[in-house]
């Protein structure tokens, strides 16, 4: 099948000003037909991006909040494939967006990655070293098809998290607890969250998201140095600012270098 996006969503990089479960409504009436016609594609890549959340920009939708319509949209395509005669011969890859853009608490190489599937070894966590090319080479075996490049021929495949004994019970999705619609507060003088950042797309946010995130999931608790670091090298971020927020504290001043209105990003817009 010729490659097509969905007519609702023609640009699929807008990350948060569509609802996720509005991407899944949207993905399960063009998917519906092709399901009753056993047509459905041998490869569907579905972008759901609320989990890139808008940072604790004030009177935006709370980062908590995105995430978990994010959780439910994601639940709510396993819990819809699960259901269908196709799931049998189905396997589903979730990753992040983005790994090497962003530190999590532990280090700037770690990702998640979570596999669906009747033949998905249940509560097993791999022991394998697992990047994009690893599950594009995981896909590429799956289909039978020739290695897109040496990145993809030689990257390890998670072969631990399969098993050969396939259980193909249906999956119920769970809904949220999180509120949903809850909204940032106005922000502090002088905290992440007071500092623009564009989250329109992909790579434009930079370092002073996960900064704002930081803040709005550990109220007052220090910055770990490496995202300090971060947000002075590549987020615009002066020493003043720099030096509270590694204190847990706003500094109650311009946090921007000078000439800058909003936190750079890695990339364009449009790029």
């Amino acid at each position: 099948m010729a490659a097509n996006t969905a007519p609702a969503y023609p640009n699929n990089l807008f990350l948060t000003s569509v609802k996720d479960t509005d991407r899944l409504k949207e993905f399960k009436t063009e998917y519906a037909p092709l399901v009753a016609t056993n047509t459905v594609p041998q490869l569907s890549y579905l972008l759901m991006g609320n989990d890139h959340t808008d940072g604790a920009t004030p009177g935006k939708t709370t980062p908590q909040g995105l995430v978990a319509t994010n959780d439910e949209a994601v639940g709510g395509v396993i819990d819809y494939l699960s259901h269908t005669p196709q799931w049998s011969s189905t396997a589903v890859f979730v990753m992040e967006d983005d790994s090497q853009d962003g530190l999590d608490h532990r280090d700037g190489h770690r990702n998640i990655f979570l596999l669906a599937s009747p033949y998905a070894a249940k509560a097993k966590l791999s022991g394998v070293h697992i990047s994009q090319a690893g599950v594009l080479h995981t896909i590429e075996l799956i289909l039978g098809l020739r290695p897109l490049s040496t990145y993809t021929q030689y990257a390890p495949v998670p072969y631990d998290m399969f098993t050969s004994h396939p259980d193909t019970r249906p999956y119920t999705a769970e809904k949220p607890t999180y509120p949903e619609d809850a909204k940032n507060p106005p922000a502090a003088a002088g905290s992440a969250a007071s500092v623009p950042v564009n989250t329109s797309s992909v790579d434009v946010a930079g370092p002073v998201l996960e900064a704002q995130l930081w803040q709005s999931t550990h109220p007052g608790a220090p910055m770990p140095a490496a995202l300090v670091g971060e947000v002075q090298s590549r987020g615009g971020i002066n020493e003043r600012a720099a030096a509270a927020w590694a204190a847990g504290r706003s500094c109650g001043c311009a946090p921007l270098q000078p000439g800058l209105t909003a936190a750079p990003g890695s990339a364009d817009a449009d790029g």
